[in-house]
């Protein structure tokens, strides 16, 4: 998954969105989806529903009722995309009940909700019983080293994670993946621009199963001094978009510093490969 949080509206932002931006999931605001959903099928993205109130279960069933019948239609954004206290009961209260509400009515349906550490994603997750919680990155407050923080929380998380492949009553490999996955939402306005890419990349490599954007178009600055960073994104993600097949965290020969060299045994080299440096496998 390769998705933008932002709520698109129109047929050109979908387009503009799938085309130029890479991205595969889009989310938009419930009354003006279904032309957003038309044109997501058009252009191949799937398309969310993004809540920005869950106190009430019944507008879980309202969605169903206006839009479960249409092939685009992948699921819900919680929370209007905010990251989850686990320590505020009332809300995690409110998403255990969505998450029943979810389950009777729409039980195809993604449910895609965030948190700000890996302590707090593993948390909200035993709290609501939702399978997969996405990984806010980057850490906040930014420090000077914030991509070391960001693989300190991914290795909390992935240690942390059930070795599903092994559990008993586990029959297939898609049953697995589902069982241990998580995701990881970036802002890319957040920090530099190669801090998102290197966020993007690293969390590719310890097995995540989709990156959310906060924005499908991002600039930073003002006045005389604006950047845009969407085309940088962009490029990312068509990255992402061919390396996800290779990098299979169930496939036990498949190692980032084999992957990232100009001739791999049965590996396809990254399209900006390197020969390994002159360190060693350490050197990456």
């Amino acid at each position: 998954i390769i998705g933008s949080l932002a709520s698109l509206a129109t047929e050109a932002e979908v387009g503009a969105a799938a085309v130029e931006g890479g991205f595969n999931m889009v989310t938009a605001q419930h009354d003006r989806q279904y032309e957003v959903l038309n044109a997501g099928l058009r252009q191949g993205v799937g398309v969310i529903a993004r809540m920005e109130d869950i106190n009430d279960p019944s507008s879980f069933a309202k969605v169903q009722v206006d839009i479960g019948c249409h092939p685009n239609w992948a699921g819900y954004l919680l929370n209007g995309g905010k990251d989850v206290d686990p320590n505020d009961k009332p809300s995690v209260g409110k998403l255990r009940a969505a998450r029943d509400a979810i389950i009777q009515q729409s039980p195809h349906a993604m449910a895609i909700t965030s948190a700000g550490s890996a302590k707090d994603v593993l948390s909200v997750s035993n709290a609501t019983g939702f399978p997969v919680v996405a990984l806010s990155l980057p850490v906040l407050p930014l420090t000077k080293t914030p991509i070391l923080d960001a693989v300190r929380e991914l290795t909390t998380l992935r240690e942390a994670l059930p070795h599903a492949i092994n559990q008993p009553g586990i029959n297939t490999q898609a049953e697995a993946m589902n069982a241990c996955s998580f995701m990881v939402k970036i802002d890319p306005c957040k920090g530099s621009a190669s801090l998102a890419r290197l966020q993007a990349y690293t969390a590719l490599a310890f097995g995540s199963a989709g990156v959310l954007y906060e924005s499908a178009r991002c600039t930073v600055g003002g006045r005389n001094d604006i950047v845009d960073r969407t085309s940088s994104v962009a490029d990312v993600n068509r990255n992402l978009a061919q390396w996800a097949p290779t990098l299979d965290p169930f496939i036990a020969a498949v190692r980032l510093t084999s992957l990232t060299q100009a001739k791999g045994e049965g590996m396809w080299p990254l399209p900006s490969a390197v020969a390994r440096g002159t360190i060693g496998d350490g050197s990456l």
